[in-house]
């Protein structure tokens, strides 16, 4: 087997098996005392398969359009360990750098011509099934068991601090977690492979029973996560991509009605069973709903003063919770968790040059996918992208949020040309 065809198939099995959180804990750090999910640092296995593919494939090989792109993202990436040296701890800063340094690596890979796009998208969505499976069994059954290898948390409806939905009759729903780390986790990434699926039953005839298939199975796993971004997500991707076939004029083929009503007809069916569920989560008045909603409203008061310790540089990657424990200390190690925005989160950790330097990334990327007219892809997850970034916050805190940021923007500029 040539070099190219290893590189290709260890990147393939990066993106497959990129919902697994299996990782190597090297150091877990202390807050107030305590040790607390945001100290614990670690390397993905599937960082390790990222690097590996970097070393089998050697120089990148891009297409013009590329060039600039992946340019001022190595740019972006110098911003980023220049936040680092001035961060109050530089080994956490270094830490949750090294996942952006993996995350930027995934997206130039993907941008490499010798890559087939096609056996990637099929990848991502279909290594998601066996996840989604396991989400059934959570909210069915109430609870999962941890492991290890896996990277699996043990999760169990009765135990306080899970993610669950209490309906009005007391009774305590599991949400799906999937093989991520939160269900709205789970939830993005059905909803954005939930998109490419519609896109690509739209645009090709090959794997179609395939993409049918999962296309139901995933929206339907979407509606137990019970994740209202996510959900909001799909709806705001779809509305999108639907404008913008019909601004292109494009058609919308038999195969996309038929697959998509089915999806939506298991979803109905779907809410229907958990209606309870899906009502408490939508109407937001039940106690734990608006105990999430005011904690996450209170979590942007304190923002502005962390901006102020050092705006043009931030105060480096990973350590917003170090900056919330030095504006008020003597609470408690969870209280001092990212807050659920992650444009604002990522602007407070890198400061307003990385602001700049994001806008101007932005700017180059919309150049080069308006000249390769894939812009209605784009358009849908860019769409959809919005509430997952303004109503959470692991787009750029977490390994996952950062990897489908990578995969899906490598998408958007080598789709296939509507």
């Amino acid at each position: 087997m040539k070099r190219d065809q290893i590189g290709q198939f260890l990147l393939w099995l990066a993106v497959f098996l990129g919902p697994w959180q299996t990782r190597w804990i090297y150091s877990e750090l202390t807050l107030a005392g305590e040790a607390w999910e945001y100290g614990r640092l670690g390397v993905y296995a599937v960082e390790i398969l990222i690097v590996l593919a970097a070393l089998a494939l050697g120089r990148p090989q891009y297409d013009f359009c590329a060039k600039r792109v992946s340019g001022l993202g190595i740019m972006f990436l110098g911003l980023g360990f220049l936040s680092v040296s001035l961060a109050q701890n530089s080994f956490l800063a270094t830490g949750a750098m090294l996942h952006l340094v993996s995350a930027v690596m995934l997206f130039l890979l993907l941008l490499d011509r010798r890559v087939a796009m096609a056996q990637i998208q099929l990848a991502f969505i279909g290594g998601l099934i066996l996840p989604s499976l396991l989400g059934w069994w959570q909210v069915l059954a109430g609870t999962s068991p941890g492991s290890t290898l896996l990277g699996l948390a043990s999760h169990q409806a009765s135990v306080l601090g899970q993610a669950v939905v209490e309906t009005a009759q007391g009774d305590r729903i599991l949400r799906a977690y999937g093989s991520f780390s939160h269900p709205n986790v789970l939830g993005g990434y059905l909803a954005m492979a939930s998109l490419l699926t519609v896109w690509l039953i739209n645009q090709t005839k090959q794997n179609r029973r395939f993409l049918g298939l999962a296309l139901i199975f995933l929206t339907a796993t979407l509606v137990i996560t019970f994740s209202r971004s996510a959900w909001l997500a799909l709806i705001l991707g779809g509305l999108a991509m639907s404008a913008g076939l019909i601004w292109r004029k494009k058609t919308i083929q038999p195969a996309v009605w038929k697959f998509g009503g089915s999806a939506l007809l298991v979803m109905a069916v779907t809410m229907g069973i958990f209606s309870q569920a899906v009502f408490t989560r939508v109407q937001a008045q039940a106690r734990l709903e608006t105990q999430s909603i005011e904690e996450r409203l209170a979590a942007y008061h304190p923002w502005p003063k962390v901006m102020q310790m050092n705006p043009l540089t931030g105060v480096g990657p990973g350590n917003y919770p170090l900056a919330l424990a030095a504006l008020t200390p003597d609470q408690p190690a969870w209280s001092y968790q990212p807050m659920h925005n992650a444009a604002l989160l990522m602007m407070s950790e890198v400061g307003l040059l990385g602001l700049v330097m994001a806008g101007w990334w932005l700017l180059a990327f919309y150049r080069q996918i308006k000249l390769n007219q894939a812009w209605v892809l784009a358009l849908a997850g860019g769409a959809a992208f919005i509430p997952l970034a303004l109503f959470d916050h692991y787009l750029w805190s977490s390994w996952s949020g950062l990897a489908i940021l990578s995969i899906f923007l490598a998408f958007f500029l080598r789709t296939v040309r509507d």
